[in-house]
């Protein structure tokens, strides 16, 4: 068997994007692979049938982005050219492709009304300003879009026939949601003229007698679903009232007096469990027969669940993994899903099995080792946390081995037992890999996520704990040569950690926080995200959110630190890394500072290979010079 190596992103495919055709029969879906000498992903479209094993492409060549089945033979398929849409169909009789629709705007999503109708939603573009960047309301950049401020998008309805392309609601905020049943279309909007865009107001639009009417105020719920279901209209969303911005939401129905909850089933309806070995956007829920079928994350899996207009609620699958994407439709439901340690493959569901349909990584994974996560639980004042591991390759018990301490982002995500190639690539070159999910992940409700106000005390002491727990699971684990990385709020961990012990070798914080402060007024969620998580504002009780940042204490550290950000990173902008960066620099701590162009918050998941090279090259050189110096001094 071949060790795992950095390179193997290339080797790998990665499924996304499954929809199945009105009737069931078929599901279309995205394959993408990571292209060395372009430096860029390629994506064509395979159909595969729920029926049986085995899938084919059908578009190749091309840069498909959105998907749409126009009947059970013909699909349609989007591609971007400089700033408009063109539309294709492919036909599954004899694979011919036309170029059918030209849209002057970049569409972000494509639904069928009745008959022949389309309703479009597209980026309406900001005015020009020359060379000059004018701001006038935040959020004023997001991440992977750049500035914003005065953009806009909305939704459209198209008709083939006469070419016809008629606005549909407001023109003035964000579109987000959107779901059809019949004639009517149900969507999401953040209205821009208030100016904090906190949350979204909830439309309907009839395209029968034309009327465009609000459902929900806005600032009233997150919602992650509205739709229809048997012909009342419900919403999976969250009024924030117990547990701030990142609670778990609740399934209504909408009355005329207003929403009514059904049920509370505590739980996040999402696939948070992280991986860098995925690429491309699922869908997360899809309504068919009366039942509204959503991924849902409990201990450190993601499965595929189902409810019904009453709130009941079933459980589909039980297996260790994750389901990344889901689609349904006639009757059948199919999925992208990871099992064992495996990237993701196209699953077809039933209500008591499941069974793969595609097997696009199988030669890959049976020529390569990929280990199988160790997974434990412990005790730590009451409260049991998830513990996992990886074990060096070659591991023999007497022997002495380094270690590595992953720390998740989010913090509602979660790490578990699944194919994480950074990992084990960390594995496959002698380390052990230690994870966990401390207080603040996902997938074990509301009261175990909720740390607001509370950054860096029991996350911090649950992550510490478990460090060490597996050292004295292990004592193979050499103390004096573990290191410590994470991204994100993984990032601020890392950088928390060096400023309140220096029992790490070395570290690594990726896409990082150290000043709440600054976070609060430059990341395109800041003023939402740092308010609530912090429980204050800068200008309420500055001393607060000072104490839940690390660069409150850099100055007591001692640990040797990688930093690696993207440039063009509007989540946790580059001035975060560049803040800590300074402090240690400023206190005589050895530091390297790696800033990657072009390159934004998703970088370890989507960015260009190249740079995903380049990441995963300088986290295994810091490693391997702090935590195997022999191997360094022969190298000298």
């Amino acid at each position: 068997m071949q060790p795992i190596r950095s390179e193997d992103l290339f080797e790998l495919r990665f499924p996304s994007s499954p929809l199945l055709s009105p009737d069931g029969a078929y599901c279309a879906f995205l394959v993408h692979t990571a292209l060395k000498q372009e430096d860029r992903y390629q994506s064509e479209i395979w159909l595969a049938q729920p029926d049986s094993v085995g899938a084919r492409a059908l578009v190749c060549g091309r840069s498909p982005r959105l998907l749409l089945w126009l009947d059970r033979q013909t699909l349609l398929f989007t591609e971007n050219r400089e700033g408009r849409t063109v539309c294709s169909t492919v036909s599954l009789q004899d694979g011919g492709i036309r170029e059918t629709y030209e849209f002057p705007l970049l569409c972000t999503g494509l639904w069928r009304l009745a008959g022949d109708a389309l309703l479009v939603s597209a980026v309406l573009p900001a005015s020009q300003t020359g060379r000059a960047v004018v701001l006038e309301e935040i959020p004023f950049w997001a991440n992977g879009r750049g500035f914003t401020s005065g953009q806009r998008s909305a939704l459209f309805l198209y008709r083939p026939k006469d070419g016809s392309w008629t606005p549909v609601g407001p023109q003035d905020g964000e579109i987000g949601l959107v779901s059809t049943a019949g004639g009517r279309a149900y969507y999401s909007i953040r209205y821009r003229l208030n100016r904090k865009m906190k949350f979204a107001a909830v439309r309907r639009f009839d395209l029968d007698t034309g009327v465009d009417e609000e459902v929900v105020e806005p600032d009233t719920y997150d919602v992650f679903w509205v739709g229809e279901l048997s012909g009342s209209v419900f919403l999976y969303a969250t009024d924030m009232r117990r547990y701030g911005n990142v609670e778990n939401p609740c399934f209504y129905r909408v009355e005329p007096s207003g929403p009514i909850c059904l049920a509370d089933y505590d739980e996040g309806p999402t696939n948070d469990v992280t991986s860098d070995a995925r690429y491309g956007a699922s869908v997360q829920y899809a309504s068919d027969g009366g039942w509204l079928y959503y991924i849902v994350t409990q201990n450190g899996c993601s499965q595929l669940a189902r409810v019904g207009p009453d709130g009941r609620r079933e459980i589909w699958t039980r297996a260790q993994g994750t389901v990344d994407g889901l689609t349904a439709a006639g009757g059948r439901v199919c999925g992208v899903a990871a099992r064992g340690v495996r990237s993701a493959e196209l699953y077809g569901f039933t209500r008591d099995a499941e069974f793969p349909l595609t097997d696009l990584n199988g030669e890959y994974f049976a020529a390569h080792e990929a280990a199988p996560v160790e997974s434990w639980r412990f005790q730590r004042g009451g409260t049991e946390i998830e513990a996992f591991a990886l074990l060096p390759a070659g591991f023999e018990p007497g022997r002495r081995y380094p270690a590595v301490l992953q720390v998740h982002g989010g913090p509602k995500l979660a790490y578990g037992p699944v194919f994480h190639h950074e990992m084990q690539i960390m594995r496959a070159q002698g380390y052990f890999v230690l994870f966990c999910n401390p207080r603040g992940s996902d997938g074990r409700g509301n009261a175990f996520m909720d740390v607001r106000g509370r950054y860096g005390r029991e996350d911090y002491e649950d992550i510490m704990a478990f460090l060490e727990e597996a050292l004295a699971r292990w004592p193979q684990i050499d103390r004096a040569r573990v290191g410590v990385c994470g991204g994100s709020y993984g990032g601020f961990m890392v950088n928390w950690i060096i400023g309140h012990t220096a029992r790490f070798a070395c570290a690594v914080s990726q896409r990082s926080i150290s000043n709440m402060v600054s976070m609060f007024c430059t990341s395109d969620i800041g003023y939402r995200f740092i308010a609530d998580q912090c429980a204050a504002t800068p200008w309420d009780d500055v001393e607060t959110l000072w104490r839940q940042s690390p660069l409150a204490y850099a100055h007591r550290a001692k640990t040797p630190t990688l930093f690696i950000h993207g440039a063009e990173d509007y989540r946790c902008d580059r001035s975060e890394a560049m803040q800590m960066f300074t402090a240690l620099r400023y206190h005589g701590v050895e530091s390297r500072l790696c800033l990657l162009e072009g390159e934004n918050h998703e970088l370890s998941r989507s960015g260009a290979p190249s740079q995903r090279m380049r990441r995963l090259a300088e986290i295994l050189s810091w490693l391997e010079r702090y935590l195997k110096p022999d191997l360094e001094k022969n190298r000298e």
